[in-house]
């Protein structure tokens, strides 16, 4: 939206219309967590500051499994950045993200394969060589140009740094006031 920006390492769109310009802007530094929290704390008109990393990981709860999982490490700001009404539970909260929990929020897909005839919230899925609980699911999401939004799992920006390696450079987005 036009009151939401985002800040990464690298413009991925760059490589079709400026080709050096992308080379260059792999020689950028990372950008970290510290650059998130100072710029909530350092820039007035940044109401909500969201700072994220992904990867893609094969889900498992007993003998079911979810295989592509998107892995997504959050703020706890990420609710406000973007439309994820919940269904069951909570989002993640600061102290989630302060404390490196062990817990997540998962998609509509994620929830009703992995729990078909059961409440998901307190369950320990697995993922990454890892359990995690769950503490709540989002809104079943409509697909958009047959691309399913439903399959996605949410855990602490924190906890995914520390489980999946913190060498790597986040994409932060600020939402104005």
């Amino acid at each position: 939206g036009t009151d939401v920006y985002s800040l990464e390492r690298v413009n991925q769109l760059s490589v079709l219309t400026n080709f050096d310009l992308y080379l260059k802007s792999l020689r950028y530094p990372n950008v970290t967590l510290d650059d998130a929290e100072a710029i909530a704390r350092d820039i007035p008109q940044a109401k909500y500051v969201d700072a994220s990393a992904s990867t893609n990981r094969k889900v498992t709860f007993r003998e079911r499994f979810v295989d592509r999982v998107g892995i997504s490490g959050r703020l706890s700001d990420y609710p406000i950045m973007g439309k994820w009404p919940i269904y069951l539970g909570r989002h993640l909260v600061p102290i989630d993200v302060m404390q490196r929990r062990a817990v997540c929020v998962i998609g509509w897909d994620v929830s009703e394969t992995l729990f078909p005839s059961q409440d998901p919230i307190g369950q320990r899925i697995r993922f990454g060589g890892r359990h995690y609980e769950v503490v709540g699911v989002v809104k079943e999401k409509t697909t958009i140009l047959g691309a399913n939004q439903n399959v996605f799992i949410f855990i602490p920006v924190t906890s995914f740094l520390k489980h999946f390696g913190s060498r790597r450079s986040l994409s932060v987005s600020i939402k104005t006031d």
